[in-house]
């Protein structure tokens, strides 16, 4: 009789679990999701490094790949939490500054730049805490403007609650050249 109601209580806990996974998992739910801030752990942030596809032909050849429209569209979703806008800024200016550590890396891009605009301006209203932040950074950087990178890295760094690896200066476009290299080279 024991084993029965222990069965029967963990099919319950089965069924209500599934079924609370398959609530959240759904478009409505992601979309409900997005007011919410959440951050992620290093480990996720080095692991998510997306490969990169260079199909421009008119700009000086970047050193590893390069993502086309499309990749870009699927790695900044519209449905983007902002703590992933965060980081995908944060992580795009390590590219620029110097810092005693840095977490997370990913290629600057007009593409990548050009997508993180579109997904903010398209947030709608009291979905963003920050929205003007993001926008102030990414149409600056959309301009070739990064002379304000520094700023830019530490405004998004206290945002996240930053304790070790603010940014102290701009890299020399020979540093910023030998970043490129040792984490974006095939």
């Amino acid at each position: 009789m024991k084993i029965l109601k222990v069965t029967a209580i963990l099919i319950v806990i089965f069924a209500v679990g599934l079924y609370t996974y398959n609530l959240l998992d759904s478009p409505e739910a992601t979309e409900d999701n997005e007011m919410q801030d959440g951050f992620d752990t290093i480990e996720d942030n080095e692991a998510t490094k997306i490969e990169e596809v260079n199909d421009t032909e008119d700009e000086e050849p970047m050193i590893g790949n390069v993502p086309s429209t499309e990749e870009v569209a699927i790695e900044f979703p519209d449905n983007m939490m902002e703590s992933e806008i965060q980081d995908a800024i944060h992580h795009m200016s390590h590219q620029k500054v110097e810092a005693s550590q840095k977490w997370g890396k990913m290629r600057i891009t007009d593409e990548r730049i050009e997508r993180l605009i579109e997904v903010v301006e398209n947030k709608q209203e009291g979905h963003l805490d920050n929205k003007d932040v993001y926008l102030d950074i990414l149409e600056r950087w959309n301009q070739g403007d990064f002379t304000r990178a520094v700023e830019d890295h530490n405004a998004i760094w206290e945002l996240q609650g930053g304790t070790v690896g603010i940014a102290t200066g701009l890299l020399s476009d020979e540093a910023e050249q030998q970043y490129i290299e040792l984490h974006f080279s095939e």
